[in-house]
């Protein structure tokens, strides 16, 4: 599919795993709440100094380790990274960026946005004006990718369990969890189709590309990848710890009950390539 055709494609998908009101909108975009609050920012920003400082904005899909990025960089002394500022709909997504941005005395200024909430509750068609426009404006993009495999089996598992993450540890479950097969199977082709929305999105714009993989899932490996946005944001490395565990256990058949079946309908499905083929996978946010 061409790029116009992958962007607009995911708002033809039936979503998964999302309540949405009179079975039309996301209950975030059904809701006055961010106008409300985008309002509450614009006016306090009228009256309070503006700083100056360098931004960034995290972009990703959920359980893909944006919670564990942000962690990352809040425990530098010169960086402060919100969360999910974006999580509800809003008239003006990039000027309520620039506002929060403004109001922080930081010197590097960033939060996250998930990609469903680019697709559900902004309903962003063509993401990548807004994206581009973000970086005309100086802000550094940074992708976060995990594979799609290990991200919807930490997304299922965690919204079932509804425990997202943990300081404590790894936790390994009691028992097994059952999931529905084919539900599985529709998060996967759904999260995939996210993953190529986001990659779509960005492409042809200047943006820092992150795996999940090869730049979090250890702590050297966080180190580094500190250090390199550091490098971007034009702030001094300093040594960091995040104290955020690993949720689920390596191997996935410690983790699903049914786990051959599910294995089956994927590769039934022709999403068979996405399985873990080492039992390799990882649980973290």
């Amino acid at each position: 599919m061409t790029k116009t055709d992958i962007l607009s494609h995911i708002h033809r998908m039936p979503p998964v795993d999302t309540t949405f009101v009179a079975g039309r909108w996301h209950h975030d975009r059904a809701t006055l709440r961010g106008v409300a609050l985008e309002a509450r920012v614009f006016l306090k920003s009228l009256i309070a100094p503006h700083h100056v400082n360098r931004r960034f904005l995290i972009v990703g899909r959920a359980r893909s380790g944006t919670t564990l990025l942000t962690r990352l960089l809040n425990g530098h002394s010169q960086i402060h990274c919100d969360g999910e500022v974006l999580k509800r709909y809003m008239l003006a997504p990039s000027c309520y960026l620039d506002h929060l941005a403004g109001k922080s005395d930081a010197a590097a200024y960033g939060a996250k946005l998930l990609s469903y909430q680019m697709v559900q509750v902004h309903r962003m068609r063509k993401p990548q004006r807004f994206l581009k426009r973000l970086v005309e404006a100086g802000m550094l993009l940074i992708h976060l990718e995990r594979g799609t495999f290990a991200q919807t089996l930490s997304l299922a598992v965690a919204q079932r369990r509804r425990q997202y993450h943990s300081d404590k540890g790894a936790v390994a479950p009691t028992e097994r969890q059952p999931l529905d097969p084919q539900n599985f199977l529709d998060r996967i082709i759904w999260n995939e189709a996210l993953l190529d929305y986001e990659r779509a999105a960005l492409e042809g714009i200047s943006h820092m590309r992150l795996s999940y993989e090869r730049d979090l899932s250890e702590p050297d490996a966080q180190i580094n990848t500190l250090a390199v946005i550091c490098h971007r944001l034009g702030v001094s490395s300093e040594p960091v710890a995040v104290g955020l565990k690993k949720v689920l256990p390596s191997d996935p058949g410690r983790v699903l009950e049914n786990y051959d079946e599910i294995r089956m309908v994927l590769q039934a499905g022709g999403y068979g390539h996405l399985l873990p083929q080492t039992g390799d996978q990882q649980g973290a946010s």
